[in-house]
């Protein structure tokens, strides 16, 4: 039987994919998410960064019928952007035509694929610059073009939300008076110390 403590980890992790910023139902007409992030956020790649971590796998996890890749760009030079892939006939208020002669941008990417940052002829494509935004400005624009729709925390889930923060309060308080008895501990044997080197002391 699992423990209180390995049952709170497990509905932690849970709810860390289920609930949160990035838990949004986007359209069907979306064909494919594209994230292009910078190993350095030195160039206001910071926020991308955190979207990708924070965001993306919510983003997912709630619609797991939409491939969304990550391309890794070393140069700081080359602009951090989400780019927003829709189905032929499909329409967004700043969709533009994509022009298949045209090069995609060249990246570095953990999981190359063939087509990746490409489009077919007939395809639109949304392009959001994450460059010196915050995560949840990203989100909030990515859910503004798609009208993408929040999903709330079920019942349920704010239930065990409630259950994870008692649990992690009386875990800080464990953690708190652990640590008085250890420096406790501490003390007492310092003291203990400190009368035996007297004791050997007096006695010489």
């Amino acid at each position: 039987m699992p423990t209180v403590f390995q049952r709170m980890r497990k509905v932690k992790a849970l709810l860390g994919i289920r609930v949160g910023p990035g838990s949004v139902i986007l359209p069907k007409e979306i064909k494919k998410v594209h994230l292009q992030v910078p190993w350095s956020t030195a160039n206001g790649g910071m926020g991308a960064k955190k979207f990708w971590r924070n965001c993306l796998p919510r983003l997912q996890f709630r619609n797991p019928a939409i491939p969304m890749r990550v391309a890794r760009i070393r140069s700081i030079e080359d602009p951090a952007l989400l780019t927003i892939t829709w189905n032929k006939n499909a329409s967004s208020p700043l969709s533009t035509e994509t022009d298949s002669s045209s090069e995609p941008t060249k990246v570095e990417s953990s999981t190359p694929s063939a087509d990746e940052g490409q489009t077919s002829k007939g395809h639109r494509t949304s392009i959001i610059s994450m460059r010196d935004k915050t995560d949840v400005q990203i989100l909030e624009e990515m859910m503004k073009l798609t009208g993408g729709e929040e999903v709330p925390p079920t019942p349920v889930e704010l239930e065990e939300l409630r259950e994870l923060a008692e649990h992690e309060d009386k875990a800080q308080v464990d953690r708190e008076r652990s640590k008085e008895h250890r420096a406790e501990l501490k003390r007492q044997q310092a003291m203990l110390q400190a009368a035996r080197v007297e004791a050997q002391e007096q006695q010489a």
